[in-house]
């Protein structure tokens, strides 16, 4: 075997072996059936793919009690596709999740020529997707497992399209940073400033990305603003207001009377029924439906986001976590969460492996990539550096969107850290003999 194909044939293996275990791994009985929104994503798979409201449904009641809750688009796409059927949307996931596996990591192999690189990055990102923290998600009918995907398959298409610029890889890019962007409402806050900092660095450094950068920096300034007015449409953003409101402002009576200024109503009664809640207190499910409260979600529906957002701006060392228990933070880096339960057959073998990476490497991996740039001129550490940035800046954003599940929400932040961290190692083994001071 030649050695150039070596890594090539590994992927093909991993790919075909580790879809194999997992459509063998029992998925009943269904860890999806105690939670609320599986039944969002069904019911907007029921509205025409050609009805404006498929991708801009409206927040409805429920005949008989309850409410739908509206998603972007790409999820409930998914799962349309396929009928709509629990096992095959299942199925699918599973599919996605190993696919994606296998295209990152067929993208990456164009920019890493050393055995040692290649096979590192095949087993490293095989090893990660078949986690029971990446891989258990597929089990769920819930935008998790899909986003992960989409997440891969946006990073695969735009290093494809830097390794061969044409109009057909800049096209597959493009979708897939559509169907990416539609798969949760939080990403366009990660994709905005990655377009606008590589942008930048294609400006400054790589005038041949510079066209793809401003394409997808166009692209999203339009995703980000439509998807906005989604979101306000079908009051998505209520229940993550209110959430932060009653648990993160209340207790701090400078900041509850600041809402108050703001034209905030009945903050009396929502005092005196819900002080002291906590994070996923069910006593909020309470506070949904309740008609006493309509001048509350009114507020929260017409100001309630721009007040919000004026009061992160204004209030730097809360926005900042700076104030934040560290018990709280530990949130951020959240695994084995219970929504998908302990980690089933063939998957165990990598509870011995994963979490690999601290949270503390980041104060080393942010000056070697620059470094590694600065000494290599080698693009892709700008571009790792650029995701890492962006990757931060999105963890702020997250975690200051909803005070309520909290883990489950930051649930990806494992997937893209260890993602980011074996891209950068893999980098510098490539690169490791430019790394070294230079011989006099």
């Amino acid at each position: 075997m030649k050695t150039d194909k070596i890594a090539l044939y590994l992927n093909i293996a991993l790919f075909i072996l580790g879809l194999s275990l997992s459509l063998s791994t029992a998925w009943k009985p269904y860890l999806w059936k105690g939670l609320g929104d599986p039944m969002d994503y069904i019911r907007q798979t029921e509205m025409s793919i050609f009805s404006a409201e498929f991708y801009c449904p409206a927040r409805t009641e429920l005949d008989g009690g309850g409410v739908h809750s509206p998603r972007p688009f790409t999820v409930p796409l998914l799962y349309k596709m396929v009928g709509a059927n629990p096992d095959a949307i299942i199925i699918t996931q599973k599919v996605l999740n190993h696919l994606s596996a296998f295209l990152v990591i067929a993208a990456l192999l164009f920019f890493l020529k050393k055995l040692s690189a290649q096979i590192l990055i095949v087993l490293s990102v095989h090893f990660l997707l078949n986690w029971w923290h990446v891989s258990g998600w597929t089990m769920l009918l819930i935008s998790e497992s899909a986003a992960t995907s989409f997440f891969l398959l946006w990073v695969a298409s735009f290093l494809y399209y830097l390794y061969k610029p044409d109009w057909k890889s800049g096209a597959l890019h493009i979708a897939a940073l559509i169907l990416f962007s539609f798969t949760r409402d939080n990403w366009p806050y990660l994709l905005l400033p990655f377009y606008g900092l590589f942008s930048f660095f294609s400006l400054w450094r790589e005038r041949s990305f510079l066209k793809i950068s401003l394409l997808g920096l166009g692209l999203m300034l339009s995703i980000f603003f439509l998807q906005q007015a989604a979101a306000d449409y079908g009051h998505r953003y209520r229940l993550p207001i209110m959430h932060n409101l009653l648990v993160r402002v209340m207790p701090n009576g400078v900041w509850w009377k600041w809402f108050e200024k703001e034209g905030m109503p009945q903050q009396e009664e929502l005092f005196k029924q819900y002080w002291g809640i906590q994070p996923d207190d069910k006593r909020m499910f309470g506070l949904y439906n309740d008609k006493n409260f309509q001048p509350f979600f009114d507020w929260v529906d017409t100001k309630g986001k721009s007040a919000y957002m004026k009061f992160l701006i204004t209030h730097p060392r809360h926005s900042l976590l700076l104030m934040e228990k560290k018990e709280n933070l530990k949130k951020i880096v959240a695994h084995d969460l219970w929504y998908v339960g302990p980690s089933r057959g063939y998957t165990k073998v990598f509870d011995f492996i994963f979490p690999l990476f601290q949270w503390f490497w980041i104060f080393a991996l942010l000056p070697f990539l620059v470094f590694a740039y600065f000494r290599t001129g080698t693009w892709f550490f700008a571009y790792v550096l650029t995701l890492l940035l962006v990757f931060l800046v999105h963890t702020l954003v997250l975690y200051n969107a909803d005070t309520f599940e909290v883990e489950r929400h930051m649930f990806i932040n494992q997937t893209i850290w260890h993602l980011l961290c074996f891209m950068a190692i893999s980098a510098g083994i490539e690169h490791w003999e430019k790394l070294l001071p230079k011989k006099n």
